[in-house]
């Protein structure tokens, strides 16, 4: 029997396949016309001009300005097709005579388009037409750029494909001349294919030119359209520029190209078939497949389907039958794809443990949709006896989804959409209704347009679902008593706020209780149908209840998912742009249903497979929905999982060939990555300590304007005094070094970081952390820090444009500015101010500012308002002119006072080394370097921290009142939170002590000294002892009473006498001698007179060390008095420089006159005398001795 209608469609759809191909045959041949008609209208004028060239007394006439013509050869160096009129224009009222050399190279240069190319012919063969000399400079810059050696390496095909192309027309229109022209071509198809038939790198080159070139220079007609035309027996036009003997030559070259070609690819494919075979090996004997060898297969696999499209492209130019791979291997990868595959895991065969084992995202999730009463249990069964005598299993209604020729059927079916919706480049997106045409073959025929729904004809399956709801279940509202009607509104009404699993479950068990029959099935139904299509929170819950009553009613799940399909296919086959809302609550409605399994899994990919046809706007919007409550259950779904991946990967390919909204793209990817998450690696976490955490929940959560003094309670109990907790240098440093970084990038992301950062700073200043030298070092490396004050050199770092530098430092200004007036921190202040106001004026005068785009004022106010904050009698300059001479003035002050300053450090220098000889020899000695010594250092530093350091009470916020209670002196420059001395400002005065680090150099040091003392003790005991002379040591008890006394003969104990008086009366000078008798010493008196030489030299060299300490003195004495007229005279000095301005501390010599009085015995030498007057005491000592010493 005939089937009616089967025939007409056939003949139908062969008329329309044959209109489609002979218009898109008309096409081609209309375009194929326009080209070779646009090209030999230009060849023909070129020619023709060769003679006919203007003279010299036509380029008078025209405009020969030297800016407008260098405007036109830069505006060559980026013309594209919109700029046609405009630089045709030009070029007719400009005179180039001079400047073809440079147009040459510019057209050269120029990144093109292949849209820009026909523009480019016009304007080089109005040049042609006009200038003689243009064709031979230009065909010198093409030999510059173009491949002339046999390796060459190929920088920029793209650029390549271009110029080949470009190249080609200029000789086809006859811009050179025509023999070296063609020979140059030939050279470069030659380099480009001959040496390219192994890994076929240029062959979008030469399939560029094919398709732009080819049918000038080998004849070439694409396969399609020579087919076409010999269908309908329409001549296509050809291009007249070569005979076709001399294309034979381009068409060979092509051709055996095109054969390495074909092989390469057959070789790919018998590569990647035999990788496949090896990968499925490893998993049925290993059970996985390393993450290298898999990434392998998949760019062996890519590069293989571009470099076989590519083939298939290149044949259809050529005129060559489509390439064609063997299938000897194709049957035996069918015959085994039943067994294991490790690309798409979810296949039937494959281990489909771990799949199931994560279905959702965590245990909560499973057991809300896995774990559901028994009603079975819990309710009578004569309350549901009825409702399951209607059940229809759904295992019945669903197919298996395991059979390989459904699966592939569905592939082949979804894989037609790759290539269907493929828009053009460059082209918008299509509109909702143009895309029908294209995807005609899928939407119809689908499975879900034509699924079965019982109760509804034709007629009913173009109108609205909740019509024919109404209309159904008008009737049995009649029939339904008044009690339990009540029951039912009242359990309805509740519904909505059952938001949670035992709410829910309650409920179902409510309704099989008391409210378990048709009519009311039916109306709960409608209710779940008609859920407020905003409440998306609702839709999980009231799926669960459908699944809780599924096993005792089947048919509430069965004519919610009817409704749902019909509600979806209506919405599908609306395709209006309104009620968004509602299609995502069907969708997401239908994706909670699928995670019960209360709605088909096949239908919803179907649904997936629909959206995915006609893949615009609100269609978009409900595929992300479906996938972001199902996508992930179906991929990990051993039945689903093969045909998702492929749905997925669909979706992926039209998101990326069509140019969608940011948003809708947002949405995709959102939906693709919930549906199939990439791996990730879990990162360990570092703890932190419980005090590390302490302190970041005080300043990250507690800190706030009302607790500032609780935090700062907690936070002084903390142990301050442990060495790790430095905390004030630490923020100190990370401060400023965040301040310097940011200089160094200039991102504007970080501008309100570092606003944020420099009022830190400023902050800490204002608290005494930091001093006026880092403020005011900040402040100079705002203006100056890789800056640039010449307009045609501008800083990359410090654009001309940018003024973030200037809000900086009017914010660090008032910030902290309000304490810089007084002493040198005044005149600092307004030192930088001046500076300051030159770099503002600089910023302001750049010429980037117009009419158009002014100066911002908001900076301008903010200048006014710290100027007039920190100096309110200051005149601000008015103008860039006299903000710079007024820098100047300051720079030539300064460096007066410098040299000022340096000559007087020289000149004190020179006197004090004149002074002291002996320092002077010893800096000759040193060569300018001294050994440290350790105690004075440590002794210097524990005194200057004894200086600096302030108590704990008054390190708190600076405070004009305190600053007036302060004494202040004229002649100290210093502010009351800085120290004493002025050098030490820039040190920050905390109470930090060393730390001691343990190394491996202390170790490697003791175990060295170790050796050294080990090897001094063996050498000192191999050394000869010698016995010194033991000296008898003076009593104690004696030696006190000998220091000073005067006594005669009488006396039981004498001494030597030392008044000069009693020399004149007493003639002998009594000696107490010391003797030894066995181990103990003895004393005894002996009285020698004056005529003996002993006493005489003994009286002698008393008087004489007499005379020498009073010598002494008096020079000692005259030491101090010229010292202190010195001091006086530096003190004078001093004060007449600090009058004419700010010293700079920076540059003070580091040669320092000795303070206090001299060390005479250092000077004079006297320690020499005193050490010959021990030897010489020592040696009548020794004499006296040996002398009487008893036998």
């Amino acid at each position: 029997m005939d089937v009616p209608g089967v025939s007409n469609g056939k003949a139908e759809n062969g008329e329309t396949t044959t209109e489609e191909e002979l218009k898109a045959l008309h096409e081609f041949i209309n375009e194929s016309k326009e080209r070779i008609e646009f090209k030999l209208k230009l060849r023909e004028e070129n020619l023709k001009a060769l003679d006919e060239r203007p003279d010299e007394s036509f380029f008078k006439k025209l405009d020969s300005n030297l800016k407008k013509n260098t405007a036109f050869v830069k505006k060559l160096k980026t013309i594209s097709e919109g700029q046609k009129d405009a630089i045709m224009k030009e070029l007719k009222a400009l005179n180039l005579t001079k400047y073809i050399g440079e147009i040459a190279s510019s057209l050269v240069e120029a990144k093109l388009k292949m849209s820009d190319v026909n523009c480019v012919l016009l304007v080089c063969s109005a040049l042609h037409q006009r200038y003689s000399e243009f064709a031979s400079s230009f065909l010198d810059q093409w030999q510059k750029i173009l491949l002339s050696k046999k390796d060459e390496k190929i920088l920029n095909p793209g650029k390549l494909r271009v110029d080949l192309r470009l190249f080609a027309d200029l000789t086809c229109i006859a811009i050179f001349p025509e023999k070296e022209a063609l020979n140059i071509l030939a050279n470069q198809l030659n380099l480009l294919t001959c040496n390219d038939k192994e890994e076929h790198i240029n062959l979008s080159i030469i399939m560029s030119f094919c398709k732009h070139c080819g049918d000038d220079y080998a004849g070439l007609v694409s396969h399609k359209f020579r087919i076409l035309s010999e269908k309908f027996n329409i001549e296509v036009p050809h291009s007249s520029f070569l005979k076709k003997d001399r294309q034979k030559a381009c068409r060979v070259l092509l051709k055996d190209y095109y054969n390495s070609l074909a092989n390469h690819v057959i070789q790919e494919c018998k590569l990647i078939r035999s990788q496949d075979k090896q990968n499925k090996k490893i998993i049925q004997t290993k059970g996985e497949l390393s993450a290298e060898r898999k990434e392998k297969y998949e760019l062996m696999q890519s590069t293989f389907q571009k470099l076989h499209s590519n083939a298939i492209v290149f044949a259809d130019f050529l005129d060559q039958p489509p390439l064609e791979l063997p299938t000897e291997e194709l049957k035996s990868e069918e015959d085994s794809f039943m067994g294991v595959d490790i690309f798409f895991p979810g296949r039937p065969g494959d281990n489909q443990d771990n799949i199931e084992g994560s279905l959702f995202e965590d245990e909560d999730t499973r057991q809300f949709y896995e774990t559901l009463p028994d009603l079975r249990s819990l309710v009578p069964g004569i309350l549901y006896k009825d409702s399951e005598q209607q059940q229809t299993t759904l295992a019945q209604q669903q197919t298996d989804g395991t059979h390989l020729e459904e699966e592939l059927t569905f592939i082949e079916e979804v894989e037609k959409l790759i290539d269907d919706d493929r828009p053009p480049k460059n082209a918008a997106l299509p509109a909702t209704t143009s895309t029908t045409s294209t995807t005609s073959k899928l939407t119809p025929s689908s499975s879900l347009a034509t699924m079965p729904v019982d109760g509804l004809d034709g007629k009913h399956k173009e109108e609205d679902p909740e019509v024919i709801i109404e209309a159904e279940f008008e009737e049995e509202d009649k029939s339904v008593g008044g009690t339990l009607k009540l029951l039912l509104e009242s359990f309805l009404s509740n519904l909505p706020n059952c938001v949670n699993r035992e709410l829910i479950d309650k409920a179902a068990i409510d309704f099989c209780m008391n409210l378990n029959t048709k009519a009311n099935r039916k109306k709960l139904v409608k209710t779940l149908f008609l859920v407020q299509r905003t409440r998306y929170d609702l839709l999980p819950f009231y799926s669960r209840l459908v699944a809780i009553l599924h096993p005792c009613m089947p048919s509430i799940s069965a004519d919610l998912a009817y409704m749902l399909k019909a509600d979806f296919r209506y919405h599908f086959k609306k395709k209006d742009q309104t009620n968004i809302e509602i299609k995502l609550k069907v969708s997401r409605f239908i994706g909670e249903l699928v995670k019960f399994n209360m709605f088909n899994k096949s239908e919803c990919l179907h649904c997936i497979k629909m959206l995915l046809s006609e893949f615009t706007h609100h269609n978009i919007e409900m595929t992300c929905a479906l996938l972001e409550t199902c996508g992930r259950f179906l991929y990990r779904s051993s039945d689903s999982h093969h045909r998702m991946k492929v749905l997925l990967d669909v979706m992926m390919r039209k998101k990326a060939a069509l140019h969608l909204d940011s948003r809708y793209s947002t949405m995709i990817e959102n939906a693709f990555y919930y549906s199939n998450p990439p791996e990730y690696k879990n990162e360990i976490q570092v703890t932190l300590p419980p005090m590390h955490q302490y302190i970041r929940y005080l300043l990250y959560k507690e800190l706030s304007k009302t607790t500032v003094e609780k935090v700062l309670k907690q936070m002084r109990k903390l142990d301050w005094n442990d060495p790790e907790e430095e905390v004030g240098i630490h923020v100190v440093d990370a401060v400023l070094e965040h301040i310097r970084l940011g200089m160094e990038m200039n991102q504007p992301k970080l501008n309100q970081q570092r606003l944020s950062t420099v009022k830190y700073l400023g902050e800490m200043y204002n608290y005494r952390l930091v001093e006026s030298d880092i403020i005011f070092k900040t402040l100079y490396s705002f203006i100056t820090f890789e800056t640039s004050f010449d307009e045609n050199a501008p800083s990359t770092l410090d654009p001309p444009e940018h003024l973030l530098r200037i809000r900086l430092v009017c914010v660090l200004l008032d910030a902290c500015g309000e304490y810089f007036d007084r002493g040198s921190s005044k005149k600092k202040l307004d030192c930088f101010l001046v500076y300051f106001q030159r770099y503002y004026w600089f910023k302001k005068n750049c010429p980037v500012w117009s009419d158009n785009c002014s100066f911002p004022r908001d900076v301008d106010n903010m200048l006014r308002d710290v100027v007039e904050l920190l100096r309110p009698k200051l005149q601000l300059f008015k103008c860039w002119q006299e903000a710079k001479e007024a820098a100047q003035k300051l720079d030539d002050d300064f460096k007066e006072k410098i040299e000022l300053v340096t000559y007087f450090a020289v000149v004190r220098t020179v006197e004090y080394l004149k002074n002291n000889p002996v320092e002077a020899n010893k800096e000759g000695q040193q060569s300018g370097l001294s050994t440290i010594n350790e105690e004075t250092i440590d002794d210097d530093a524990k005194s200057d921290h004894d200086e600096n350091s302030q108590p704990e009470e008054e390190h708190h916020l600076r405070g004009k009142e305190d600053e007036e209670d302060d004494e202040y002196d004229e002649d100290d420059d210093k502010l009351p939170s800085q120290p004493d001395d002025e050098d030490d400002d820039n040190h920050v005065t905390l109470d930090v002590g060393p730390k001691f680090i343990k190394c491996q150099e202390d170790d490697d040091f003791l175990s060295a000294l170790d050796k050294m003392m080990s090897d001094s003790v063996q050498a000192r005991q191999q050394e000869i002892v010698k016995i010194p002379v033991v000296e008898i040591a003076v009593p104690m008890a004696q030696k006190n009473n000998l220091n000073g006394k005067i006594i005669g003969p009488n006396s039981k104990s004498q001494t030597y006498v030392t008044d000069e008086e009693e020399d004149e009366k007493v003639s002998l000078i009594p000696f107490t001698v010391l003797t030894r008798k066995g181990n103990k010493p003895q004393l005894s008196t002996l009285s020698i007179p004056l005529s003996e030489n002993f006493a005489s030299k003994f009286k002698e060299q008393i008087k004489h060390d007499q005379e020498e300490k009073e010598r002494m003195k008096r020079m000692v004495l005259e030491i101090h008095e010229r010292q202190v007229e010195e001091n006086y005279q530096a003190e004078m000095m001093a004060q007449s420089t600090a009058q004419t301005g700010t010293t700079f501390r920076d540059k003070r010599t580091n040669v320092q006159p000795p303070k206090g009085a001299p060390d005479a015995d250092v000077i004079f030498g006297i320690g020499k005398n005193v050490d010959s007057q021990h030897e010489f005491t020592s040696s009548i000592s020794l004499e006296l001795q040996l002398s009487f010493t008893p036998i």
